[in-house]
């Protein structure tokens, strides 16, 4: 798995506005770990993985592609590990996902050659 990565932990809009805003949708004060945007071109397919083993933290993706049409997959697929089901998000401007940090997940990349890199906003929360 081969992803562009550029933290932005360091920004204050990152580390206070957005992170105040997020904590105010979500009605609760969670600390940050680290945000960072995530760049991935098709044909780099990710890897299921978890974020973070403690159940007190959680991870919110924003999705950032300007453009994005259906057909060009790229979506996030999540794994209960009680049930098994999957669940698929695409990936819309601006869709935030919030999900326990300790999830299996997955980022698929677009699915064909011309389309344009696809790109989030994740933020790692730290729960108290």
């Amino acid at each position: 798995m081969e992803f562009l990565n550029m933290d932005v932990t360091n920004d204050p809009y990152y580390n206070t506005e957005l992170l105040n805003h997020i904590n105010k949708q979500l009605n609760i004060k969670f600390k940050l770990g680290r945000v960072y945007f995530n760049g991935q071109y098709p044909g780099r397919e990710g890897a299921f993985h978890t974020d973070d083993d403690n159940p007190k933290n959680h991870t919110v993706i924003i999705y950032t592609n300007k453009v994005y049409s259906w057909g060009w997959g790229g979506f996030t697929e999540f794994i209960d590990p009680k049930s098994g089901d999957h669940k698929v998000v695409a990936p819309v401007l601006y869709r935030a996902v919030f999900f326990p940090a300790n999830i299996l997940h997955k980022a698929y990349a677009f699915t064909q050659q011309d389309c344009p890199m696809r790109t989030s906003l994740n933020f790692k929360l730290e729960g108290e």
